[in-house]
């Protein structure tokens, strides 16, 4: 083994390397660019590791520790941000572009939210408006699971196709179906008809 003991400063001239085959650490002369695991850093910091690695920069305080990197609990390849003092997977996105919350399977669907407990809620926040969806499993069984979507403020829900409103609930709990303005609790309009239900 070579040891290397520098006080002070050390200037070198061209790359500058630790390690051999696989280059453990590198710094490229011209560009100033730092290599860990890669003797060709593309940018100012770049982690490498070859085929089939894990590759991570530790984040850590006294009491937790992130992991920010590719690999590991999703498979090769996948984007992932892992809570390691819990030992919990928190987001990940797949080579298809896929995320992942709470789960490192997403290829369901463009985004996949999973949470084995009681319920969970996703929640879109406006400076005036607040919505949701709560998905509810009651431990009783499945009979009892399903899904509630709404707004927590006194807003109107409306249900759009083909960019059209098609049926719209106020905050007062009335409901329109060819009209955003019910005044009753079941408003049906045609306007073709020109008449209400």
């Amino acid at each position: 083994a070579t040891t290397l003991d520098v006080k002070g400063k050390a200037n070198f001239t061209g790359n500058f390397s630790i390690g051999q085959t696989s280059n453990i650490f590198f710094v490229d002369n011209t560009s100033g660019n730092v290599g860990i695991g890669t003797p060709t850093p593309s940018g100012k910091l770049h982690l490498g590791g070859g085929s089939d690695a894990n590759i991570y920069q530790y984040l850590t305080t006294d009491s937790r520790t992130w992991l920010l990197g590719i690999g590991q609990a999703g498979g090769d390849d996948k984007f992932v941000i892992q809570d390691s003092t819990a030992g919990l997977t928190r987001l990940l996105i797949d080579t298809n572009g896929n995320v992942g919350i709470g789960t490192t399977d997403p290829s369901l669907a463009k985004l996949v939210v999973y949470d084995a407990a009681a319920g969970y809620r996703q929640r879109w926040t406006s400076p005036n408006a607040t919505g949701y969806v709560y998905m509810f499993n009651n431990a009783a069984g499945a009979t009892n699971a399903g899904m509630e979507l709404g707004v927590l403020t006194n807003h109107r829900v409306d249900f759009v196709t083909n960019s059209l409103n098609r049926m719209t609930i106020q905050g007062d709990g009335n409901v329109g179906i060819g009209t955003t303005g019910p005044g009753s609790k079941l408003e049906l309009y045609d306007a073709s008809a020109a008449t209400g239900l």
